[in-house]
């Protein structure tokens, strides 16, 4: 997600429910005023949400309007079908400076949906470290993980370390639950919570008081293997580590839970002989071709259904 000002009062949103009527309105009646102050009074994952309801008509009308310092977290929480359908219609030096201020591995998501023309000329505006985890296959450890965690030394104290943190506050996630724990050479060596660090002593060394060896994936881990492990060991974070023990990046539940709700996503629209991540106001004729042999069997099956039910007619009657 964007990052969030802490200097000002965090703005009251609206419900969507209540301001739908009034978006369609005013995209009925042609006022671009009204429907730019209606947008800005929902909250980016509501606006997302409208993105998702709106005939793909209006979407374009919809998404000028949205401010750049807003676009990135809407386009971050809108599904892929939306994504896909909207992206062209925002400018590379609009998009590149929403960009700038979001995660890393929203970034990344957003940036996989776009043609391989979009991410040319997108790609001045993305920073280093964005564009190294572009590098990991989408469905794996190191497509899902974020580059944002705390990172000390073993041979740190308590007081070392929230000094630590107290300094590098704007380079730290916004929420943020364990700390790890590296040696001199940088190797995971153990973790320590956030809220357990608070507890100890000042002149308690990181290497007396951390959790050893704590659950590590690598980078090229199924997905699906590593939501099995976060259930297992019952664990809301999880570091990603390379062949030498290094870390890359940190896997949290936040994005355990992405998965899990993208995973049950894509299982009721398979049934329903729908892609994954599908636009619900794609144009019929493909929506129509992807059912098609959806359709067809549940058209055969029907049939075969009726034909049983005529031969034994009478009986049934009787």
């Amino acid at each position: 997600m964007a990052e969030k000002s802490t200097t000002s009062q965090p703005q009251q949103y609206l419900p969507l429910d209540d301001v739908y009527g009034k978006v369609l309105d005013a995209l009925q009646n042609g006022q671009p005023k009204k429907l730019t102050y209606l947008i800005e009074q929902l909250h980016p994952s509501d606006t997302a949400d409208l993105l998702e309801r709106l005939p793909t008509s209006h979407r374009e009308e919809v998404v000028k309007l949205i401010s750049a310092e807003r676009i990135g977290e809407v386009l971050s929480e809108a599904s892929v079908g939306v994504q896909e359908n909207v992206l062209p219609e925002v400018t590379p030096e609009v998009l590149g400076e929403a960009l700038g201020g979001m995660e890393s591995a929203d970034v990344v998501d957003i940036v996989r949906q776009m043609e391989d023309e979009q991410v040319s000329e997108l790609s001045n505006y993305l920073s280093q470290e964005q564009q190294s985890l572009l590098k990991y296959e989408e469905g794996t450890a190191g497509g899902l993980m974020r580059t944002g965690y705390a990172r000390v030394v073993k041979t740190w104290d308590v007081e070392k370390v929230l000094n630590y943190l107290r300094d590098k506050a704007d380079d730290l996630p916004e929420s943020m639950d364990d700390i790890y724990i590296v040696s001199t050479e940088g190797k995971l060596r153990g973790s320590i919570s956030l809220s357990r660090l608070v507890k100890l002593p000042l002149h308690k060394k990181m290497k007396d008081v951390m959790w050893e060896n704590p659950v590590s994936v690598p980078p090229k881990m199924d997905q699906e293997e590593v939501v099995r492990l976060f259930e297992k060991y019952d664990i809301h974070s999880c570091p990603v580590i390379n062949s030498r023990g290094r870390i890359l990046g940190v896997i949290t539940i936040d994005d355990i839970i992405d998965v899990i709700e993208e995973e049950h996503e894509e299982d009721i629209m398979r049934a329903a002989g729908l892609q994954e991540g599908g636009d619900l106001f794609a144009p019929v004729r493909q929506t129509t071709q992807q059912r098609f042999p959806w359709l067809l069997i549940n058209l055969l099956t029907a049939v075969l259904a009726s034909c049983v039910i005529a031969m034994f007619e009478d009986q049934i009657a009787k």
